[in-house]
C-alpha cells in the first residue's frame, strides 16, 4: 500500500483550481468533499484549501497520506528544478513521492531582488530579444532530464505531469505521466472530455479527475 508524502511543485496549475475562471465549463460545480482527515502543509496547501482544492491534496486524500505543495503562481520550469533540488538536499526525502507540474518552457524565472523587493518588468521587445523556442526547449528538457537522474541517485519517487506546458513532449525524457486518452498532455486531456474548456485553469472537477488517475496508477 502506497503509503509516502505527496511533495508537490510547480505553477498554478498544481497549485489549486479554478472553477470560476470560465463560468461556461461543463463541468463546473464539483462538490468538495470535506471534513479532510489527512495533513496538508504549507502555505500553498492551504491556499488551495482557502480557494477550493488540488489535485494533491485530493490525491493525498485518497491515499490517506499527508502532502506539501511548493507550487508558486507564475512560476517557470527553471524554478521548480532549483526548489526541487532545494528541497531534497535539505530535506529527509525518502518516504515521499515528488510530484513537479511541468509548467510552459515560456517562462523566464527572474529572482526576487529582496523579500520586498518588486520582480523586474519586461517588454515585449524585450522577451523577444532573449527568448528562443527551440533554445528553451533543449534547455529545460536537459535540466528536466539532469533532475530524474538526481533524484533517482537519491532514491527518491518521482513523477512528472505536463499541467501548463502542451508543446513540447518530455515522455521519452523523464517518467511523463500519460493520460487515458494517450495524451501527455492535461490541457489536450481535459478537451478532450470537455469541449468548452479553453485553455484555462483546470477547475475543481478537473483537479478531482487527475487526482483519481494518480490514485489508479498509484495503487497498482
Amino acid at each position: 500500500m502506497f503509503k509516502k508524502t505527496i511533495v508537490a511543485f510547480g505553477c498554478s496549475f498544481i497549485r489549486h483550481s479554478f472553477d470560476n475562471e470560465n463560468p461556461r465549463r461543463e463541468n463546473r460545480g464539483a462538490k468538495l468533499p470535506r471534513p479532510l482527515i489527512q495533513n496538508h502543509l504549507s502555505y500553498q496547501n492551504q491556499l488551495a484549501l482557502y480557494e477550493e482544492t488540488s489535485f494533491i491534496v485530493e490525491l493525498a486524500e485518497k491515499l490517506k497520506v499527508d502532502s506539501k505543495n511548493y507550487s508558486q503562481g507564475g512560476s517557470g520550469v527553471r524554478s521548480a528544478i532549483h526548489k526541487i533540488i532545494q528541497y531534497v538536499d535539505n530535506n529527509d526525502a525518502s518516504n515521499e513521492l515528488i510530484i513537479l507540474g511541468i509548467s510552459s518552457f515560456t517562462r523566464f524565472d527572474i529572482i526576487r531582488p529582496s523579500m520586498m523587493g518588486k520582480y523586474p518588468k519586461l517588454s515585449n521587445e524585450e522577451y523577444v530579444k532573449w527568448y528562443d523556442e527551440e533554445d528553451a526547449g533543449v534547455e529545460i528538457t536537459t535540466l528536466l532530464k539532469l533532475l530524474h537522474m538526481y533524484l533517482d541517485s537519491k532514491g527518491v519517487e518521482h513523477i512528472f505531469i505536463n499541467t501548463l506546458n502542451h508543446t513540447t513532449s518530455t515522455k521519452e525524457i523523464v517518467p511523463t505521466f500519460i493520460f487515458p486518452c494517450g495524451s501527455e498532455f492535461w490541457t489536450e486531456h481535459i478537451y478532450h472530455y470537455d469541449k468548452t474548456y479553453a485553455l484555462g485553469h483546470p477547475n475543481i472537477s478537473d483537479h478531482q479527475i487527475l487526482s483519481k488517475y494518480l490514485f489508479d496508477a498509484l495503487s497498482n
